[in-house]
């Protein structure tokens, strides 16, 4: 399969009732529990499912499935470009040496300089 197709497709099942082929876009940011002890579930990761739309959506778990797909890997994470995201991530998963990281340069402050700084030295 070529990558453009792997990045267009991976990710995404077919939903059955419509059999639409494109990832469905949700004007939402809060998501409906079945119960209470649902909710308290999802918060604590102990069920997979979306509890808020920054954490989890369904065209950021389409995302990650295609980068994970190009890439070769099991899984795949997108956080945002701004804010504490990308802070947090940078601190507490760096690779070590011999591993990637993907990134543009416009990322917020110098998260960027700092995985060329890493990479390089």
């Amino acid at each position: 399969m070529h990558s453009e197709t792997i990045a267009v497709h991976s990710g995404y099942e077919i939903e059955p009732s419509t059999k639409a082929g494109a990832v469905p876009i949700y004007q939402t940011v809060a998501y409906a529990f079945d119960t209470a002890k649902h909710g308290a579930a999802l918060f604590s990761l102990e069920v997979e499912g979306h509890r808020y739309g920054r954490i989890s959506n369904p065209p950021l778990l389409c995302s990650n499935g295609a980068f994970s797909a190009l890439e070769g890997g099991l899984e795949a994470l997108c956080v945002s470009a701004r804010g504490n995201p990308p802070c947090t991530m940078r601190r507490s998963t760096l690779p070590s040496l011999g591993t990637n990281i993907v990134s543009v340069p416009q990322l917020y402050g110098t998260t960027h300089t700092l995985f060329v700084c890493r990479a390089s030295g």
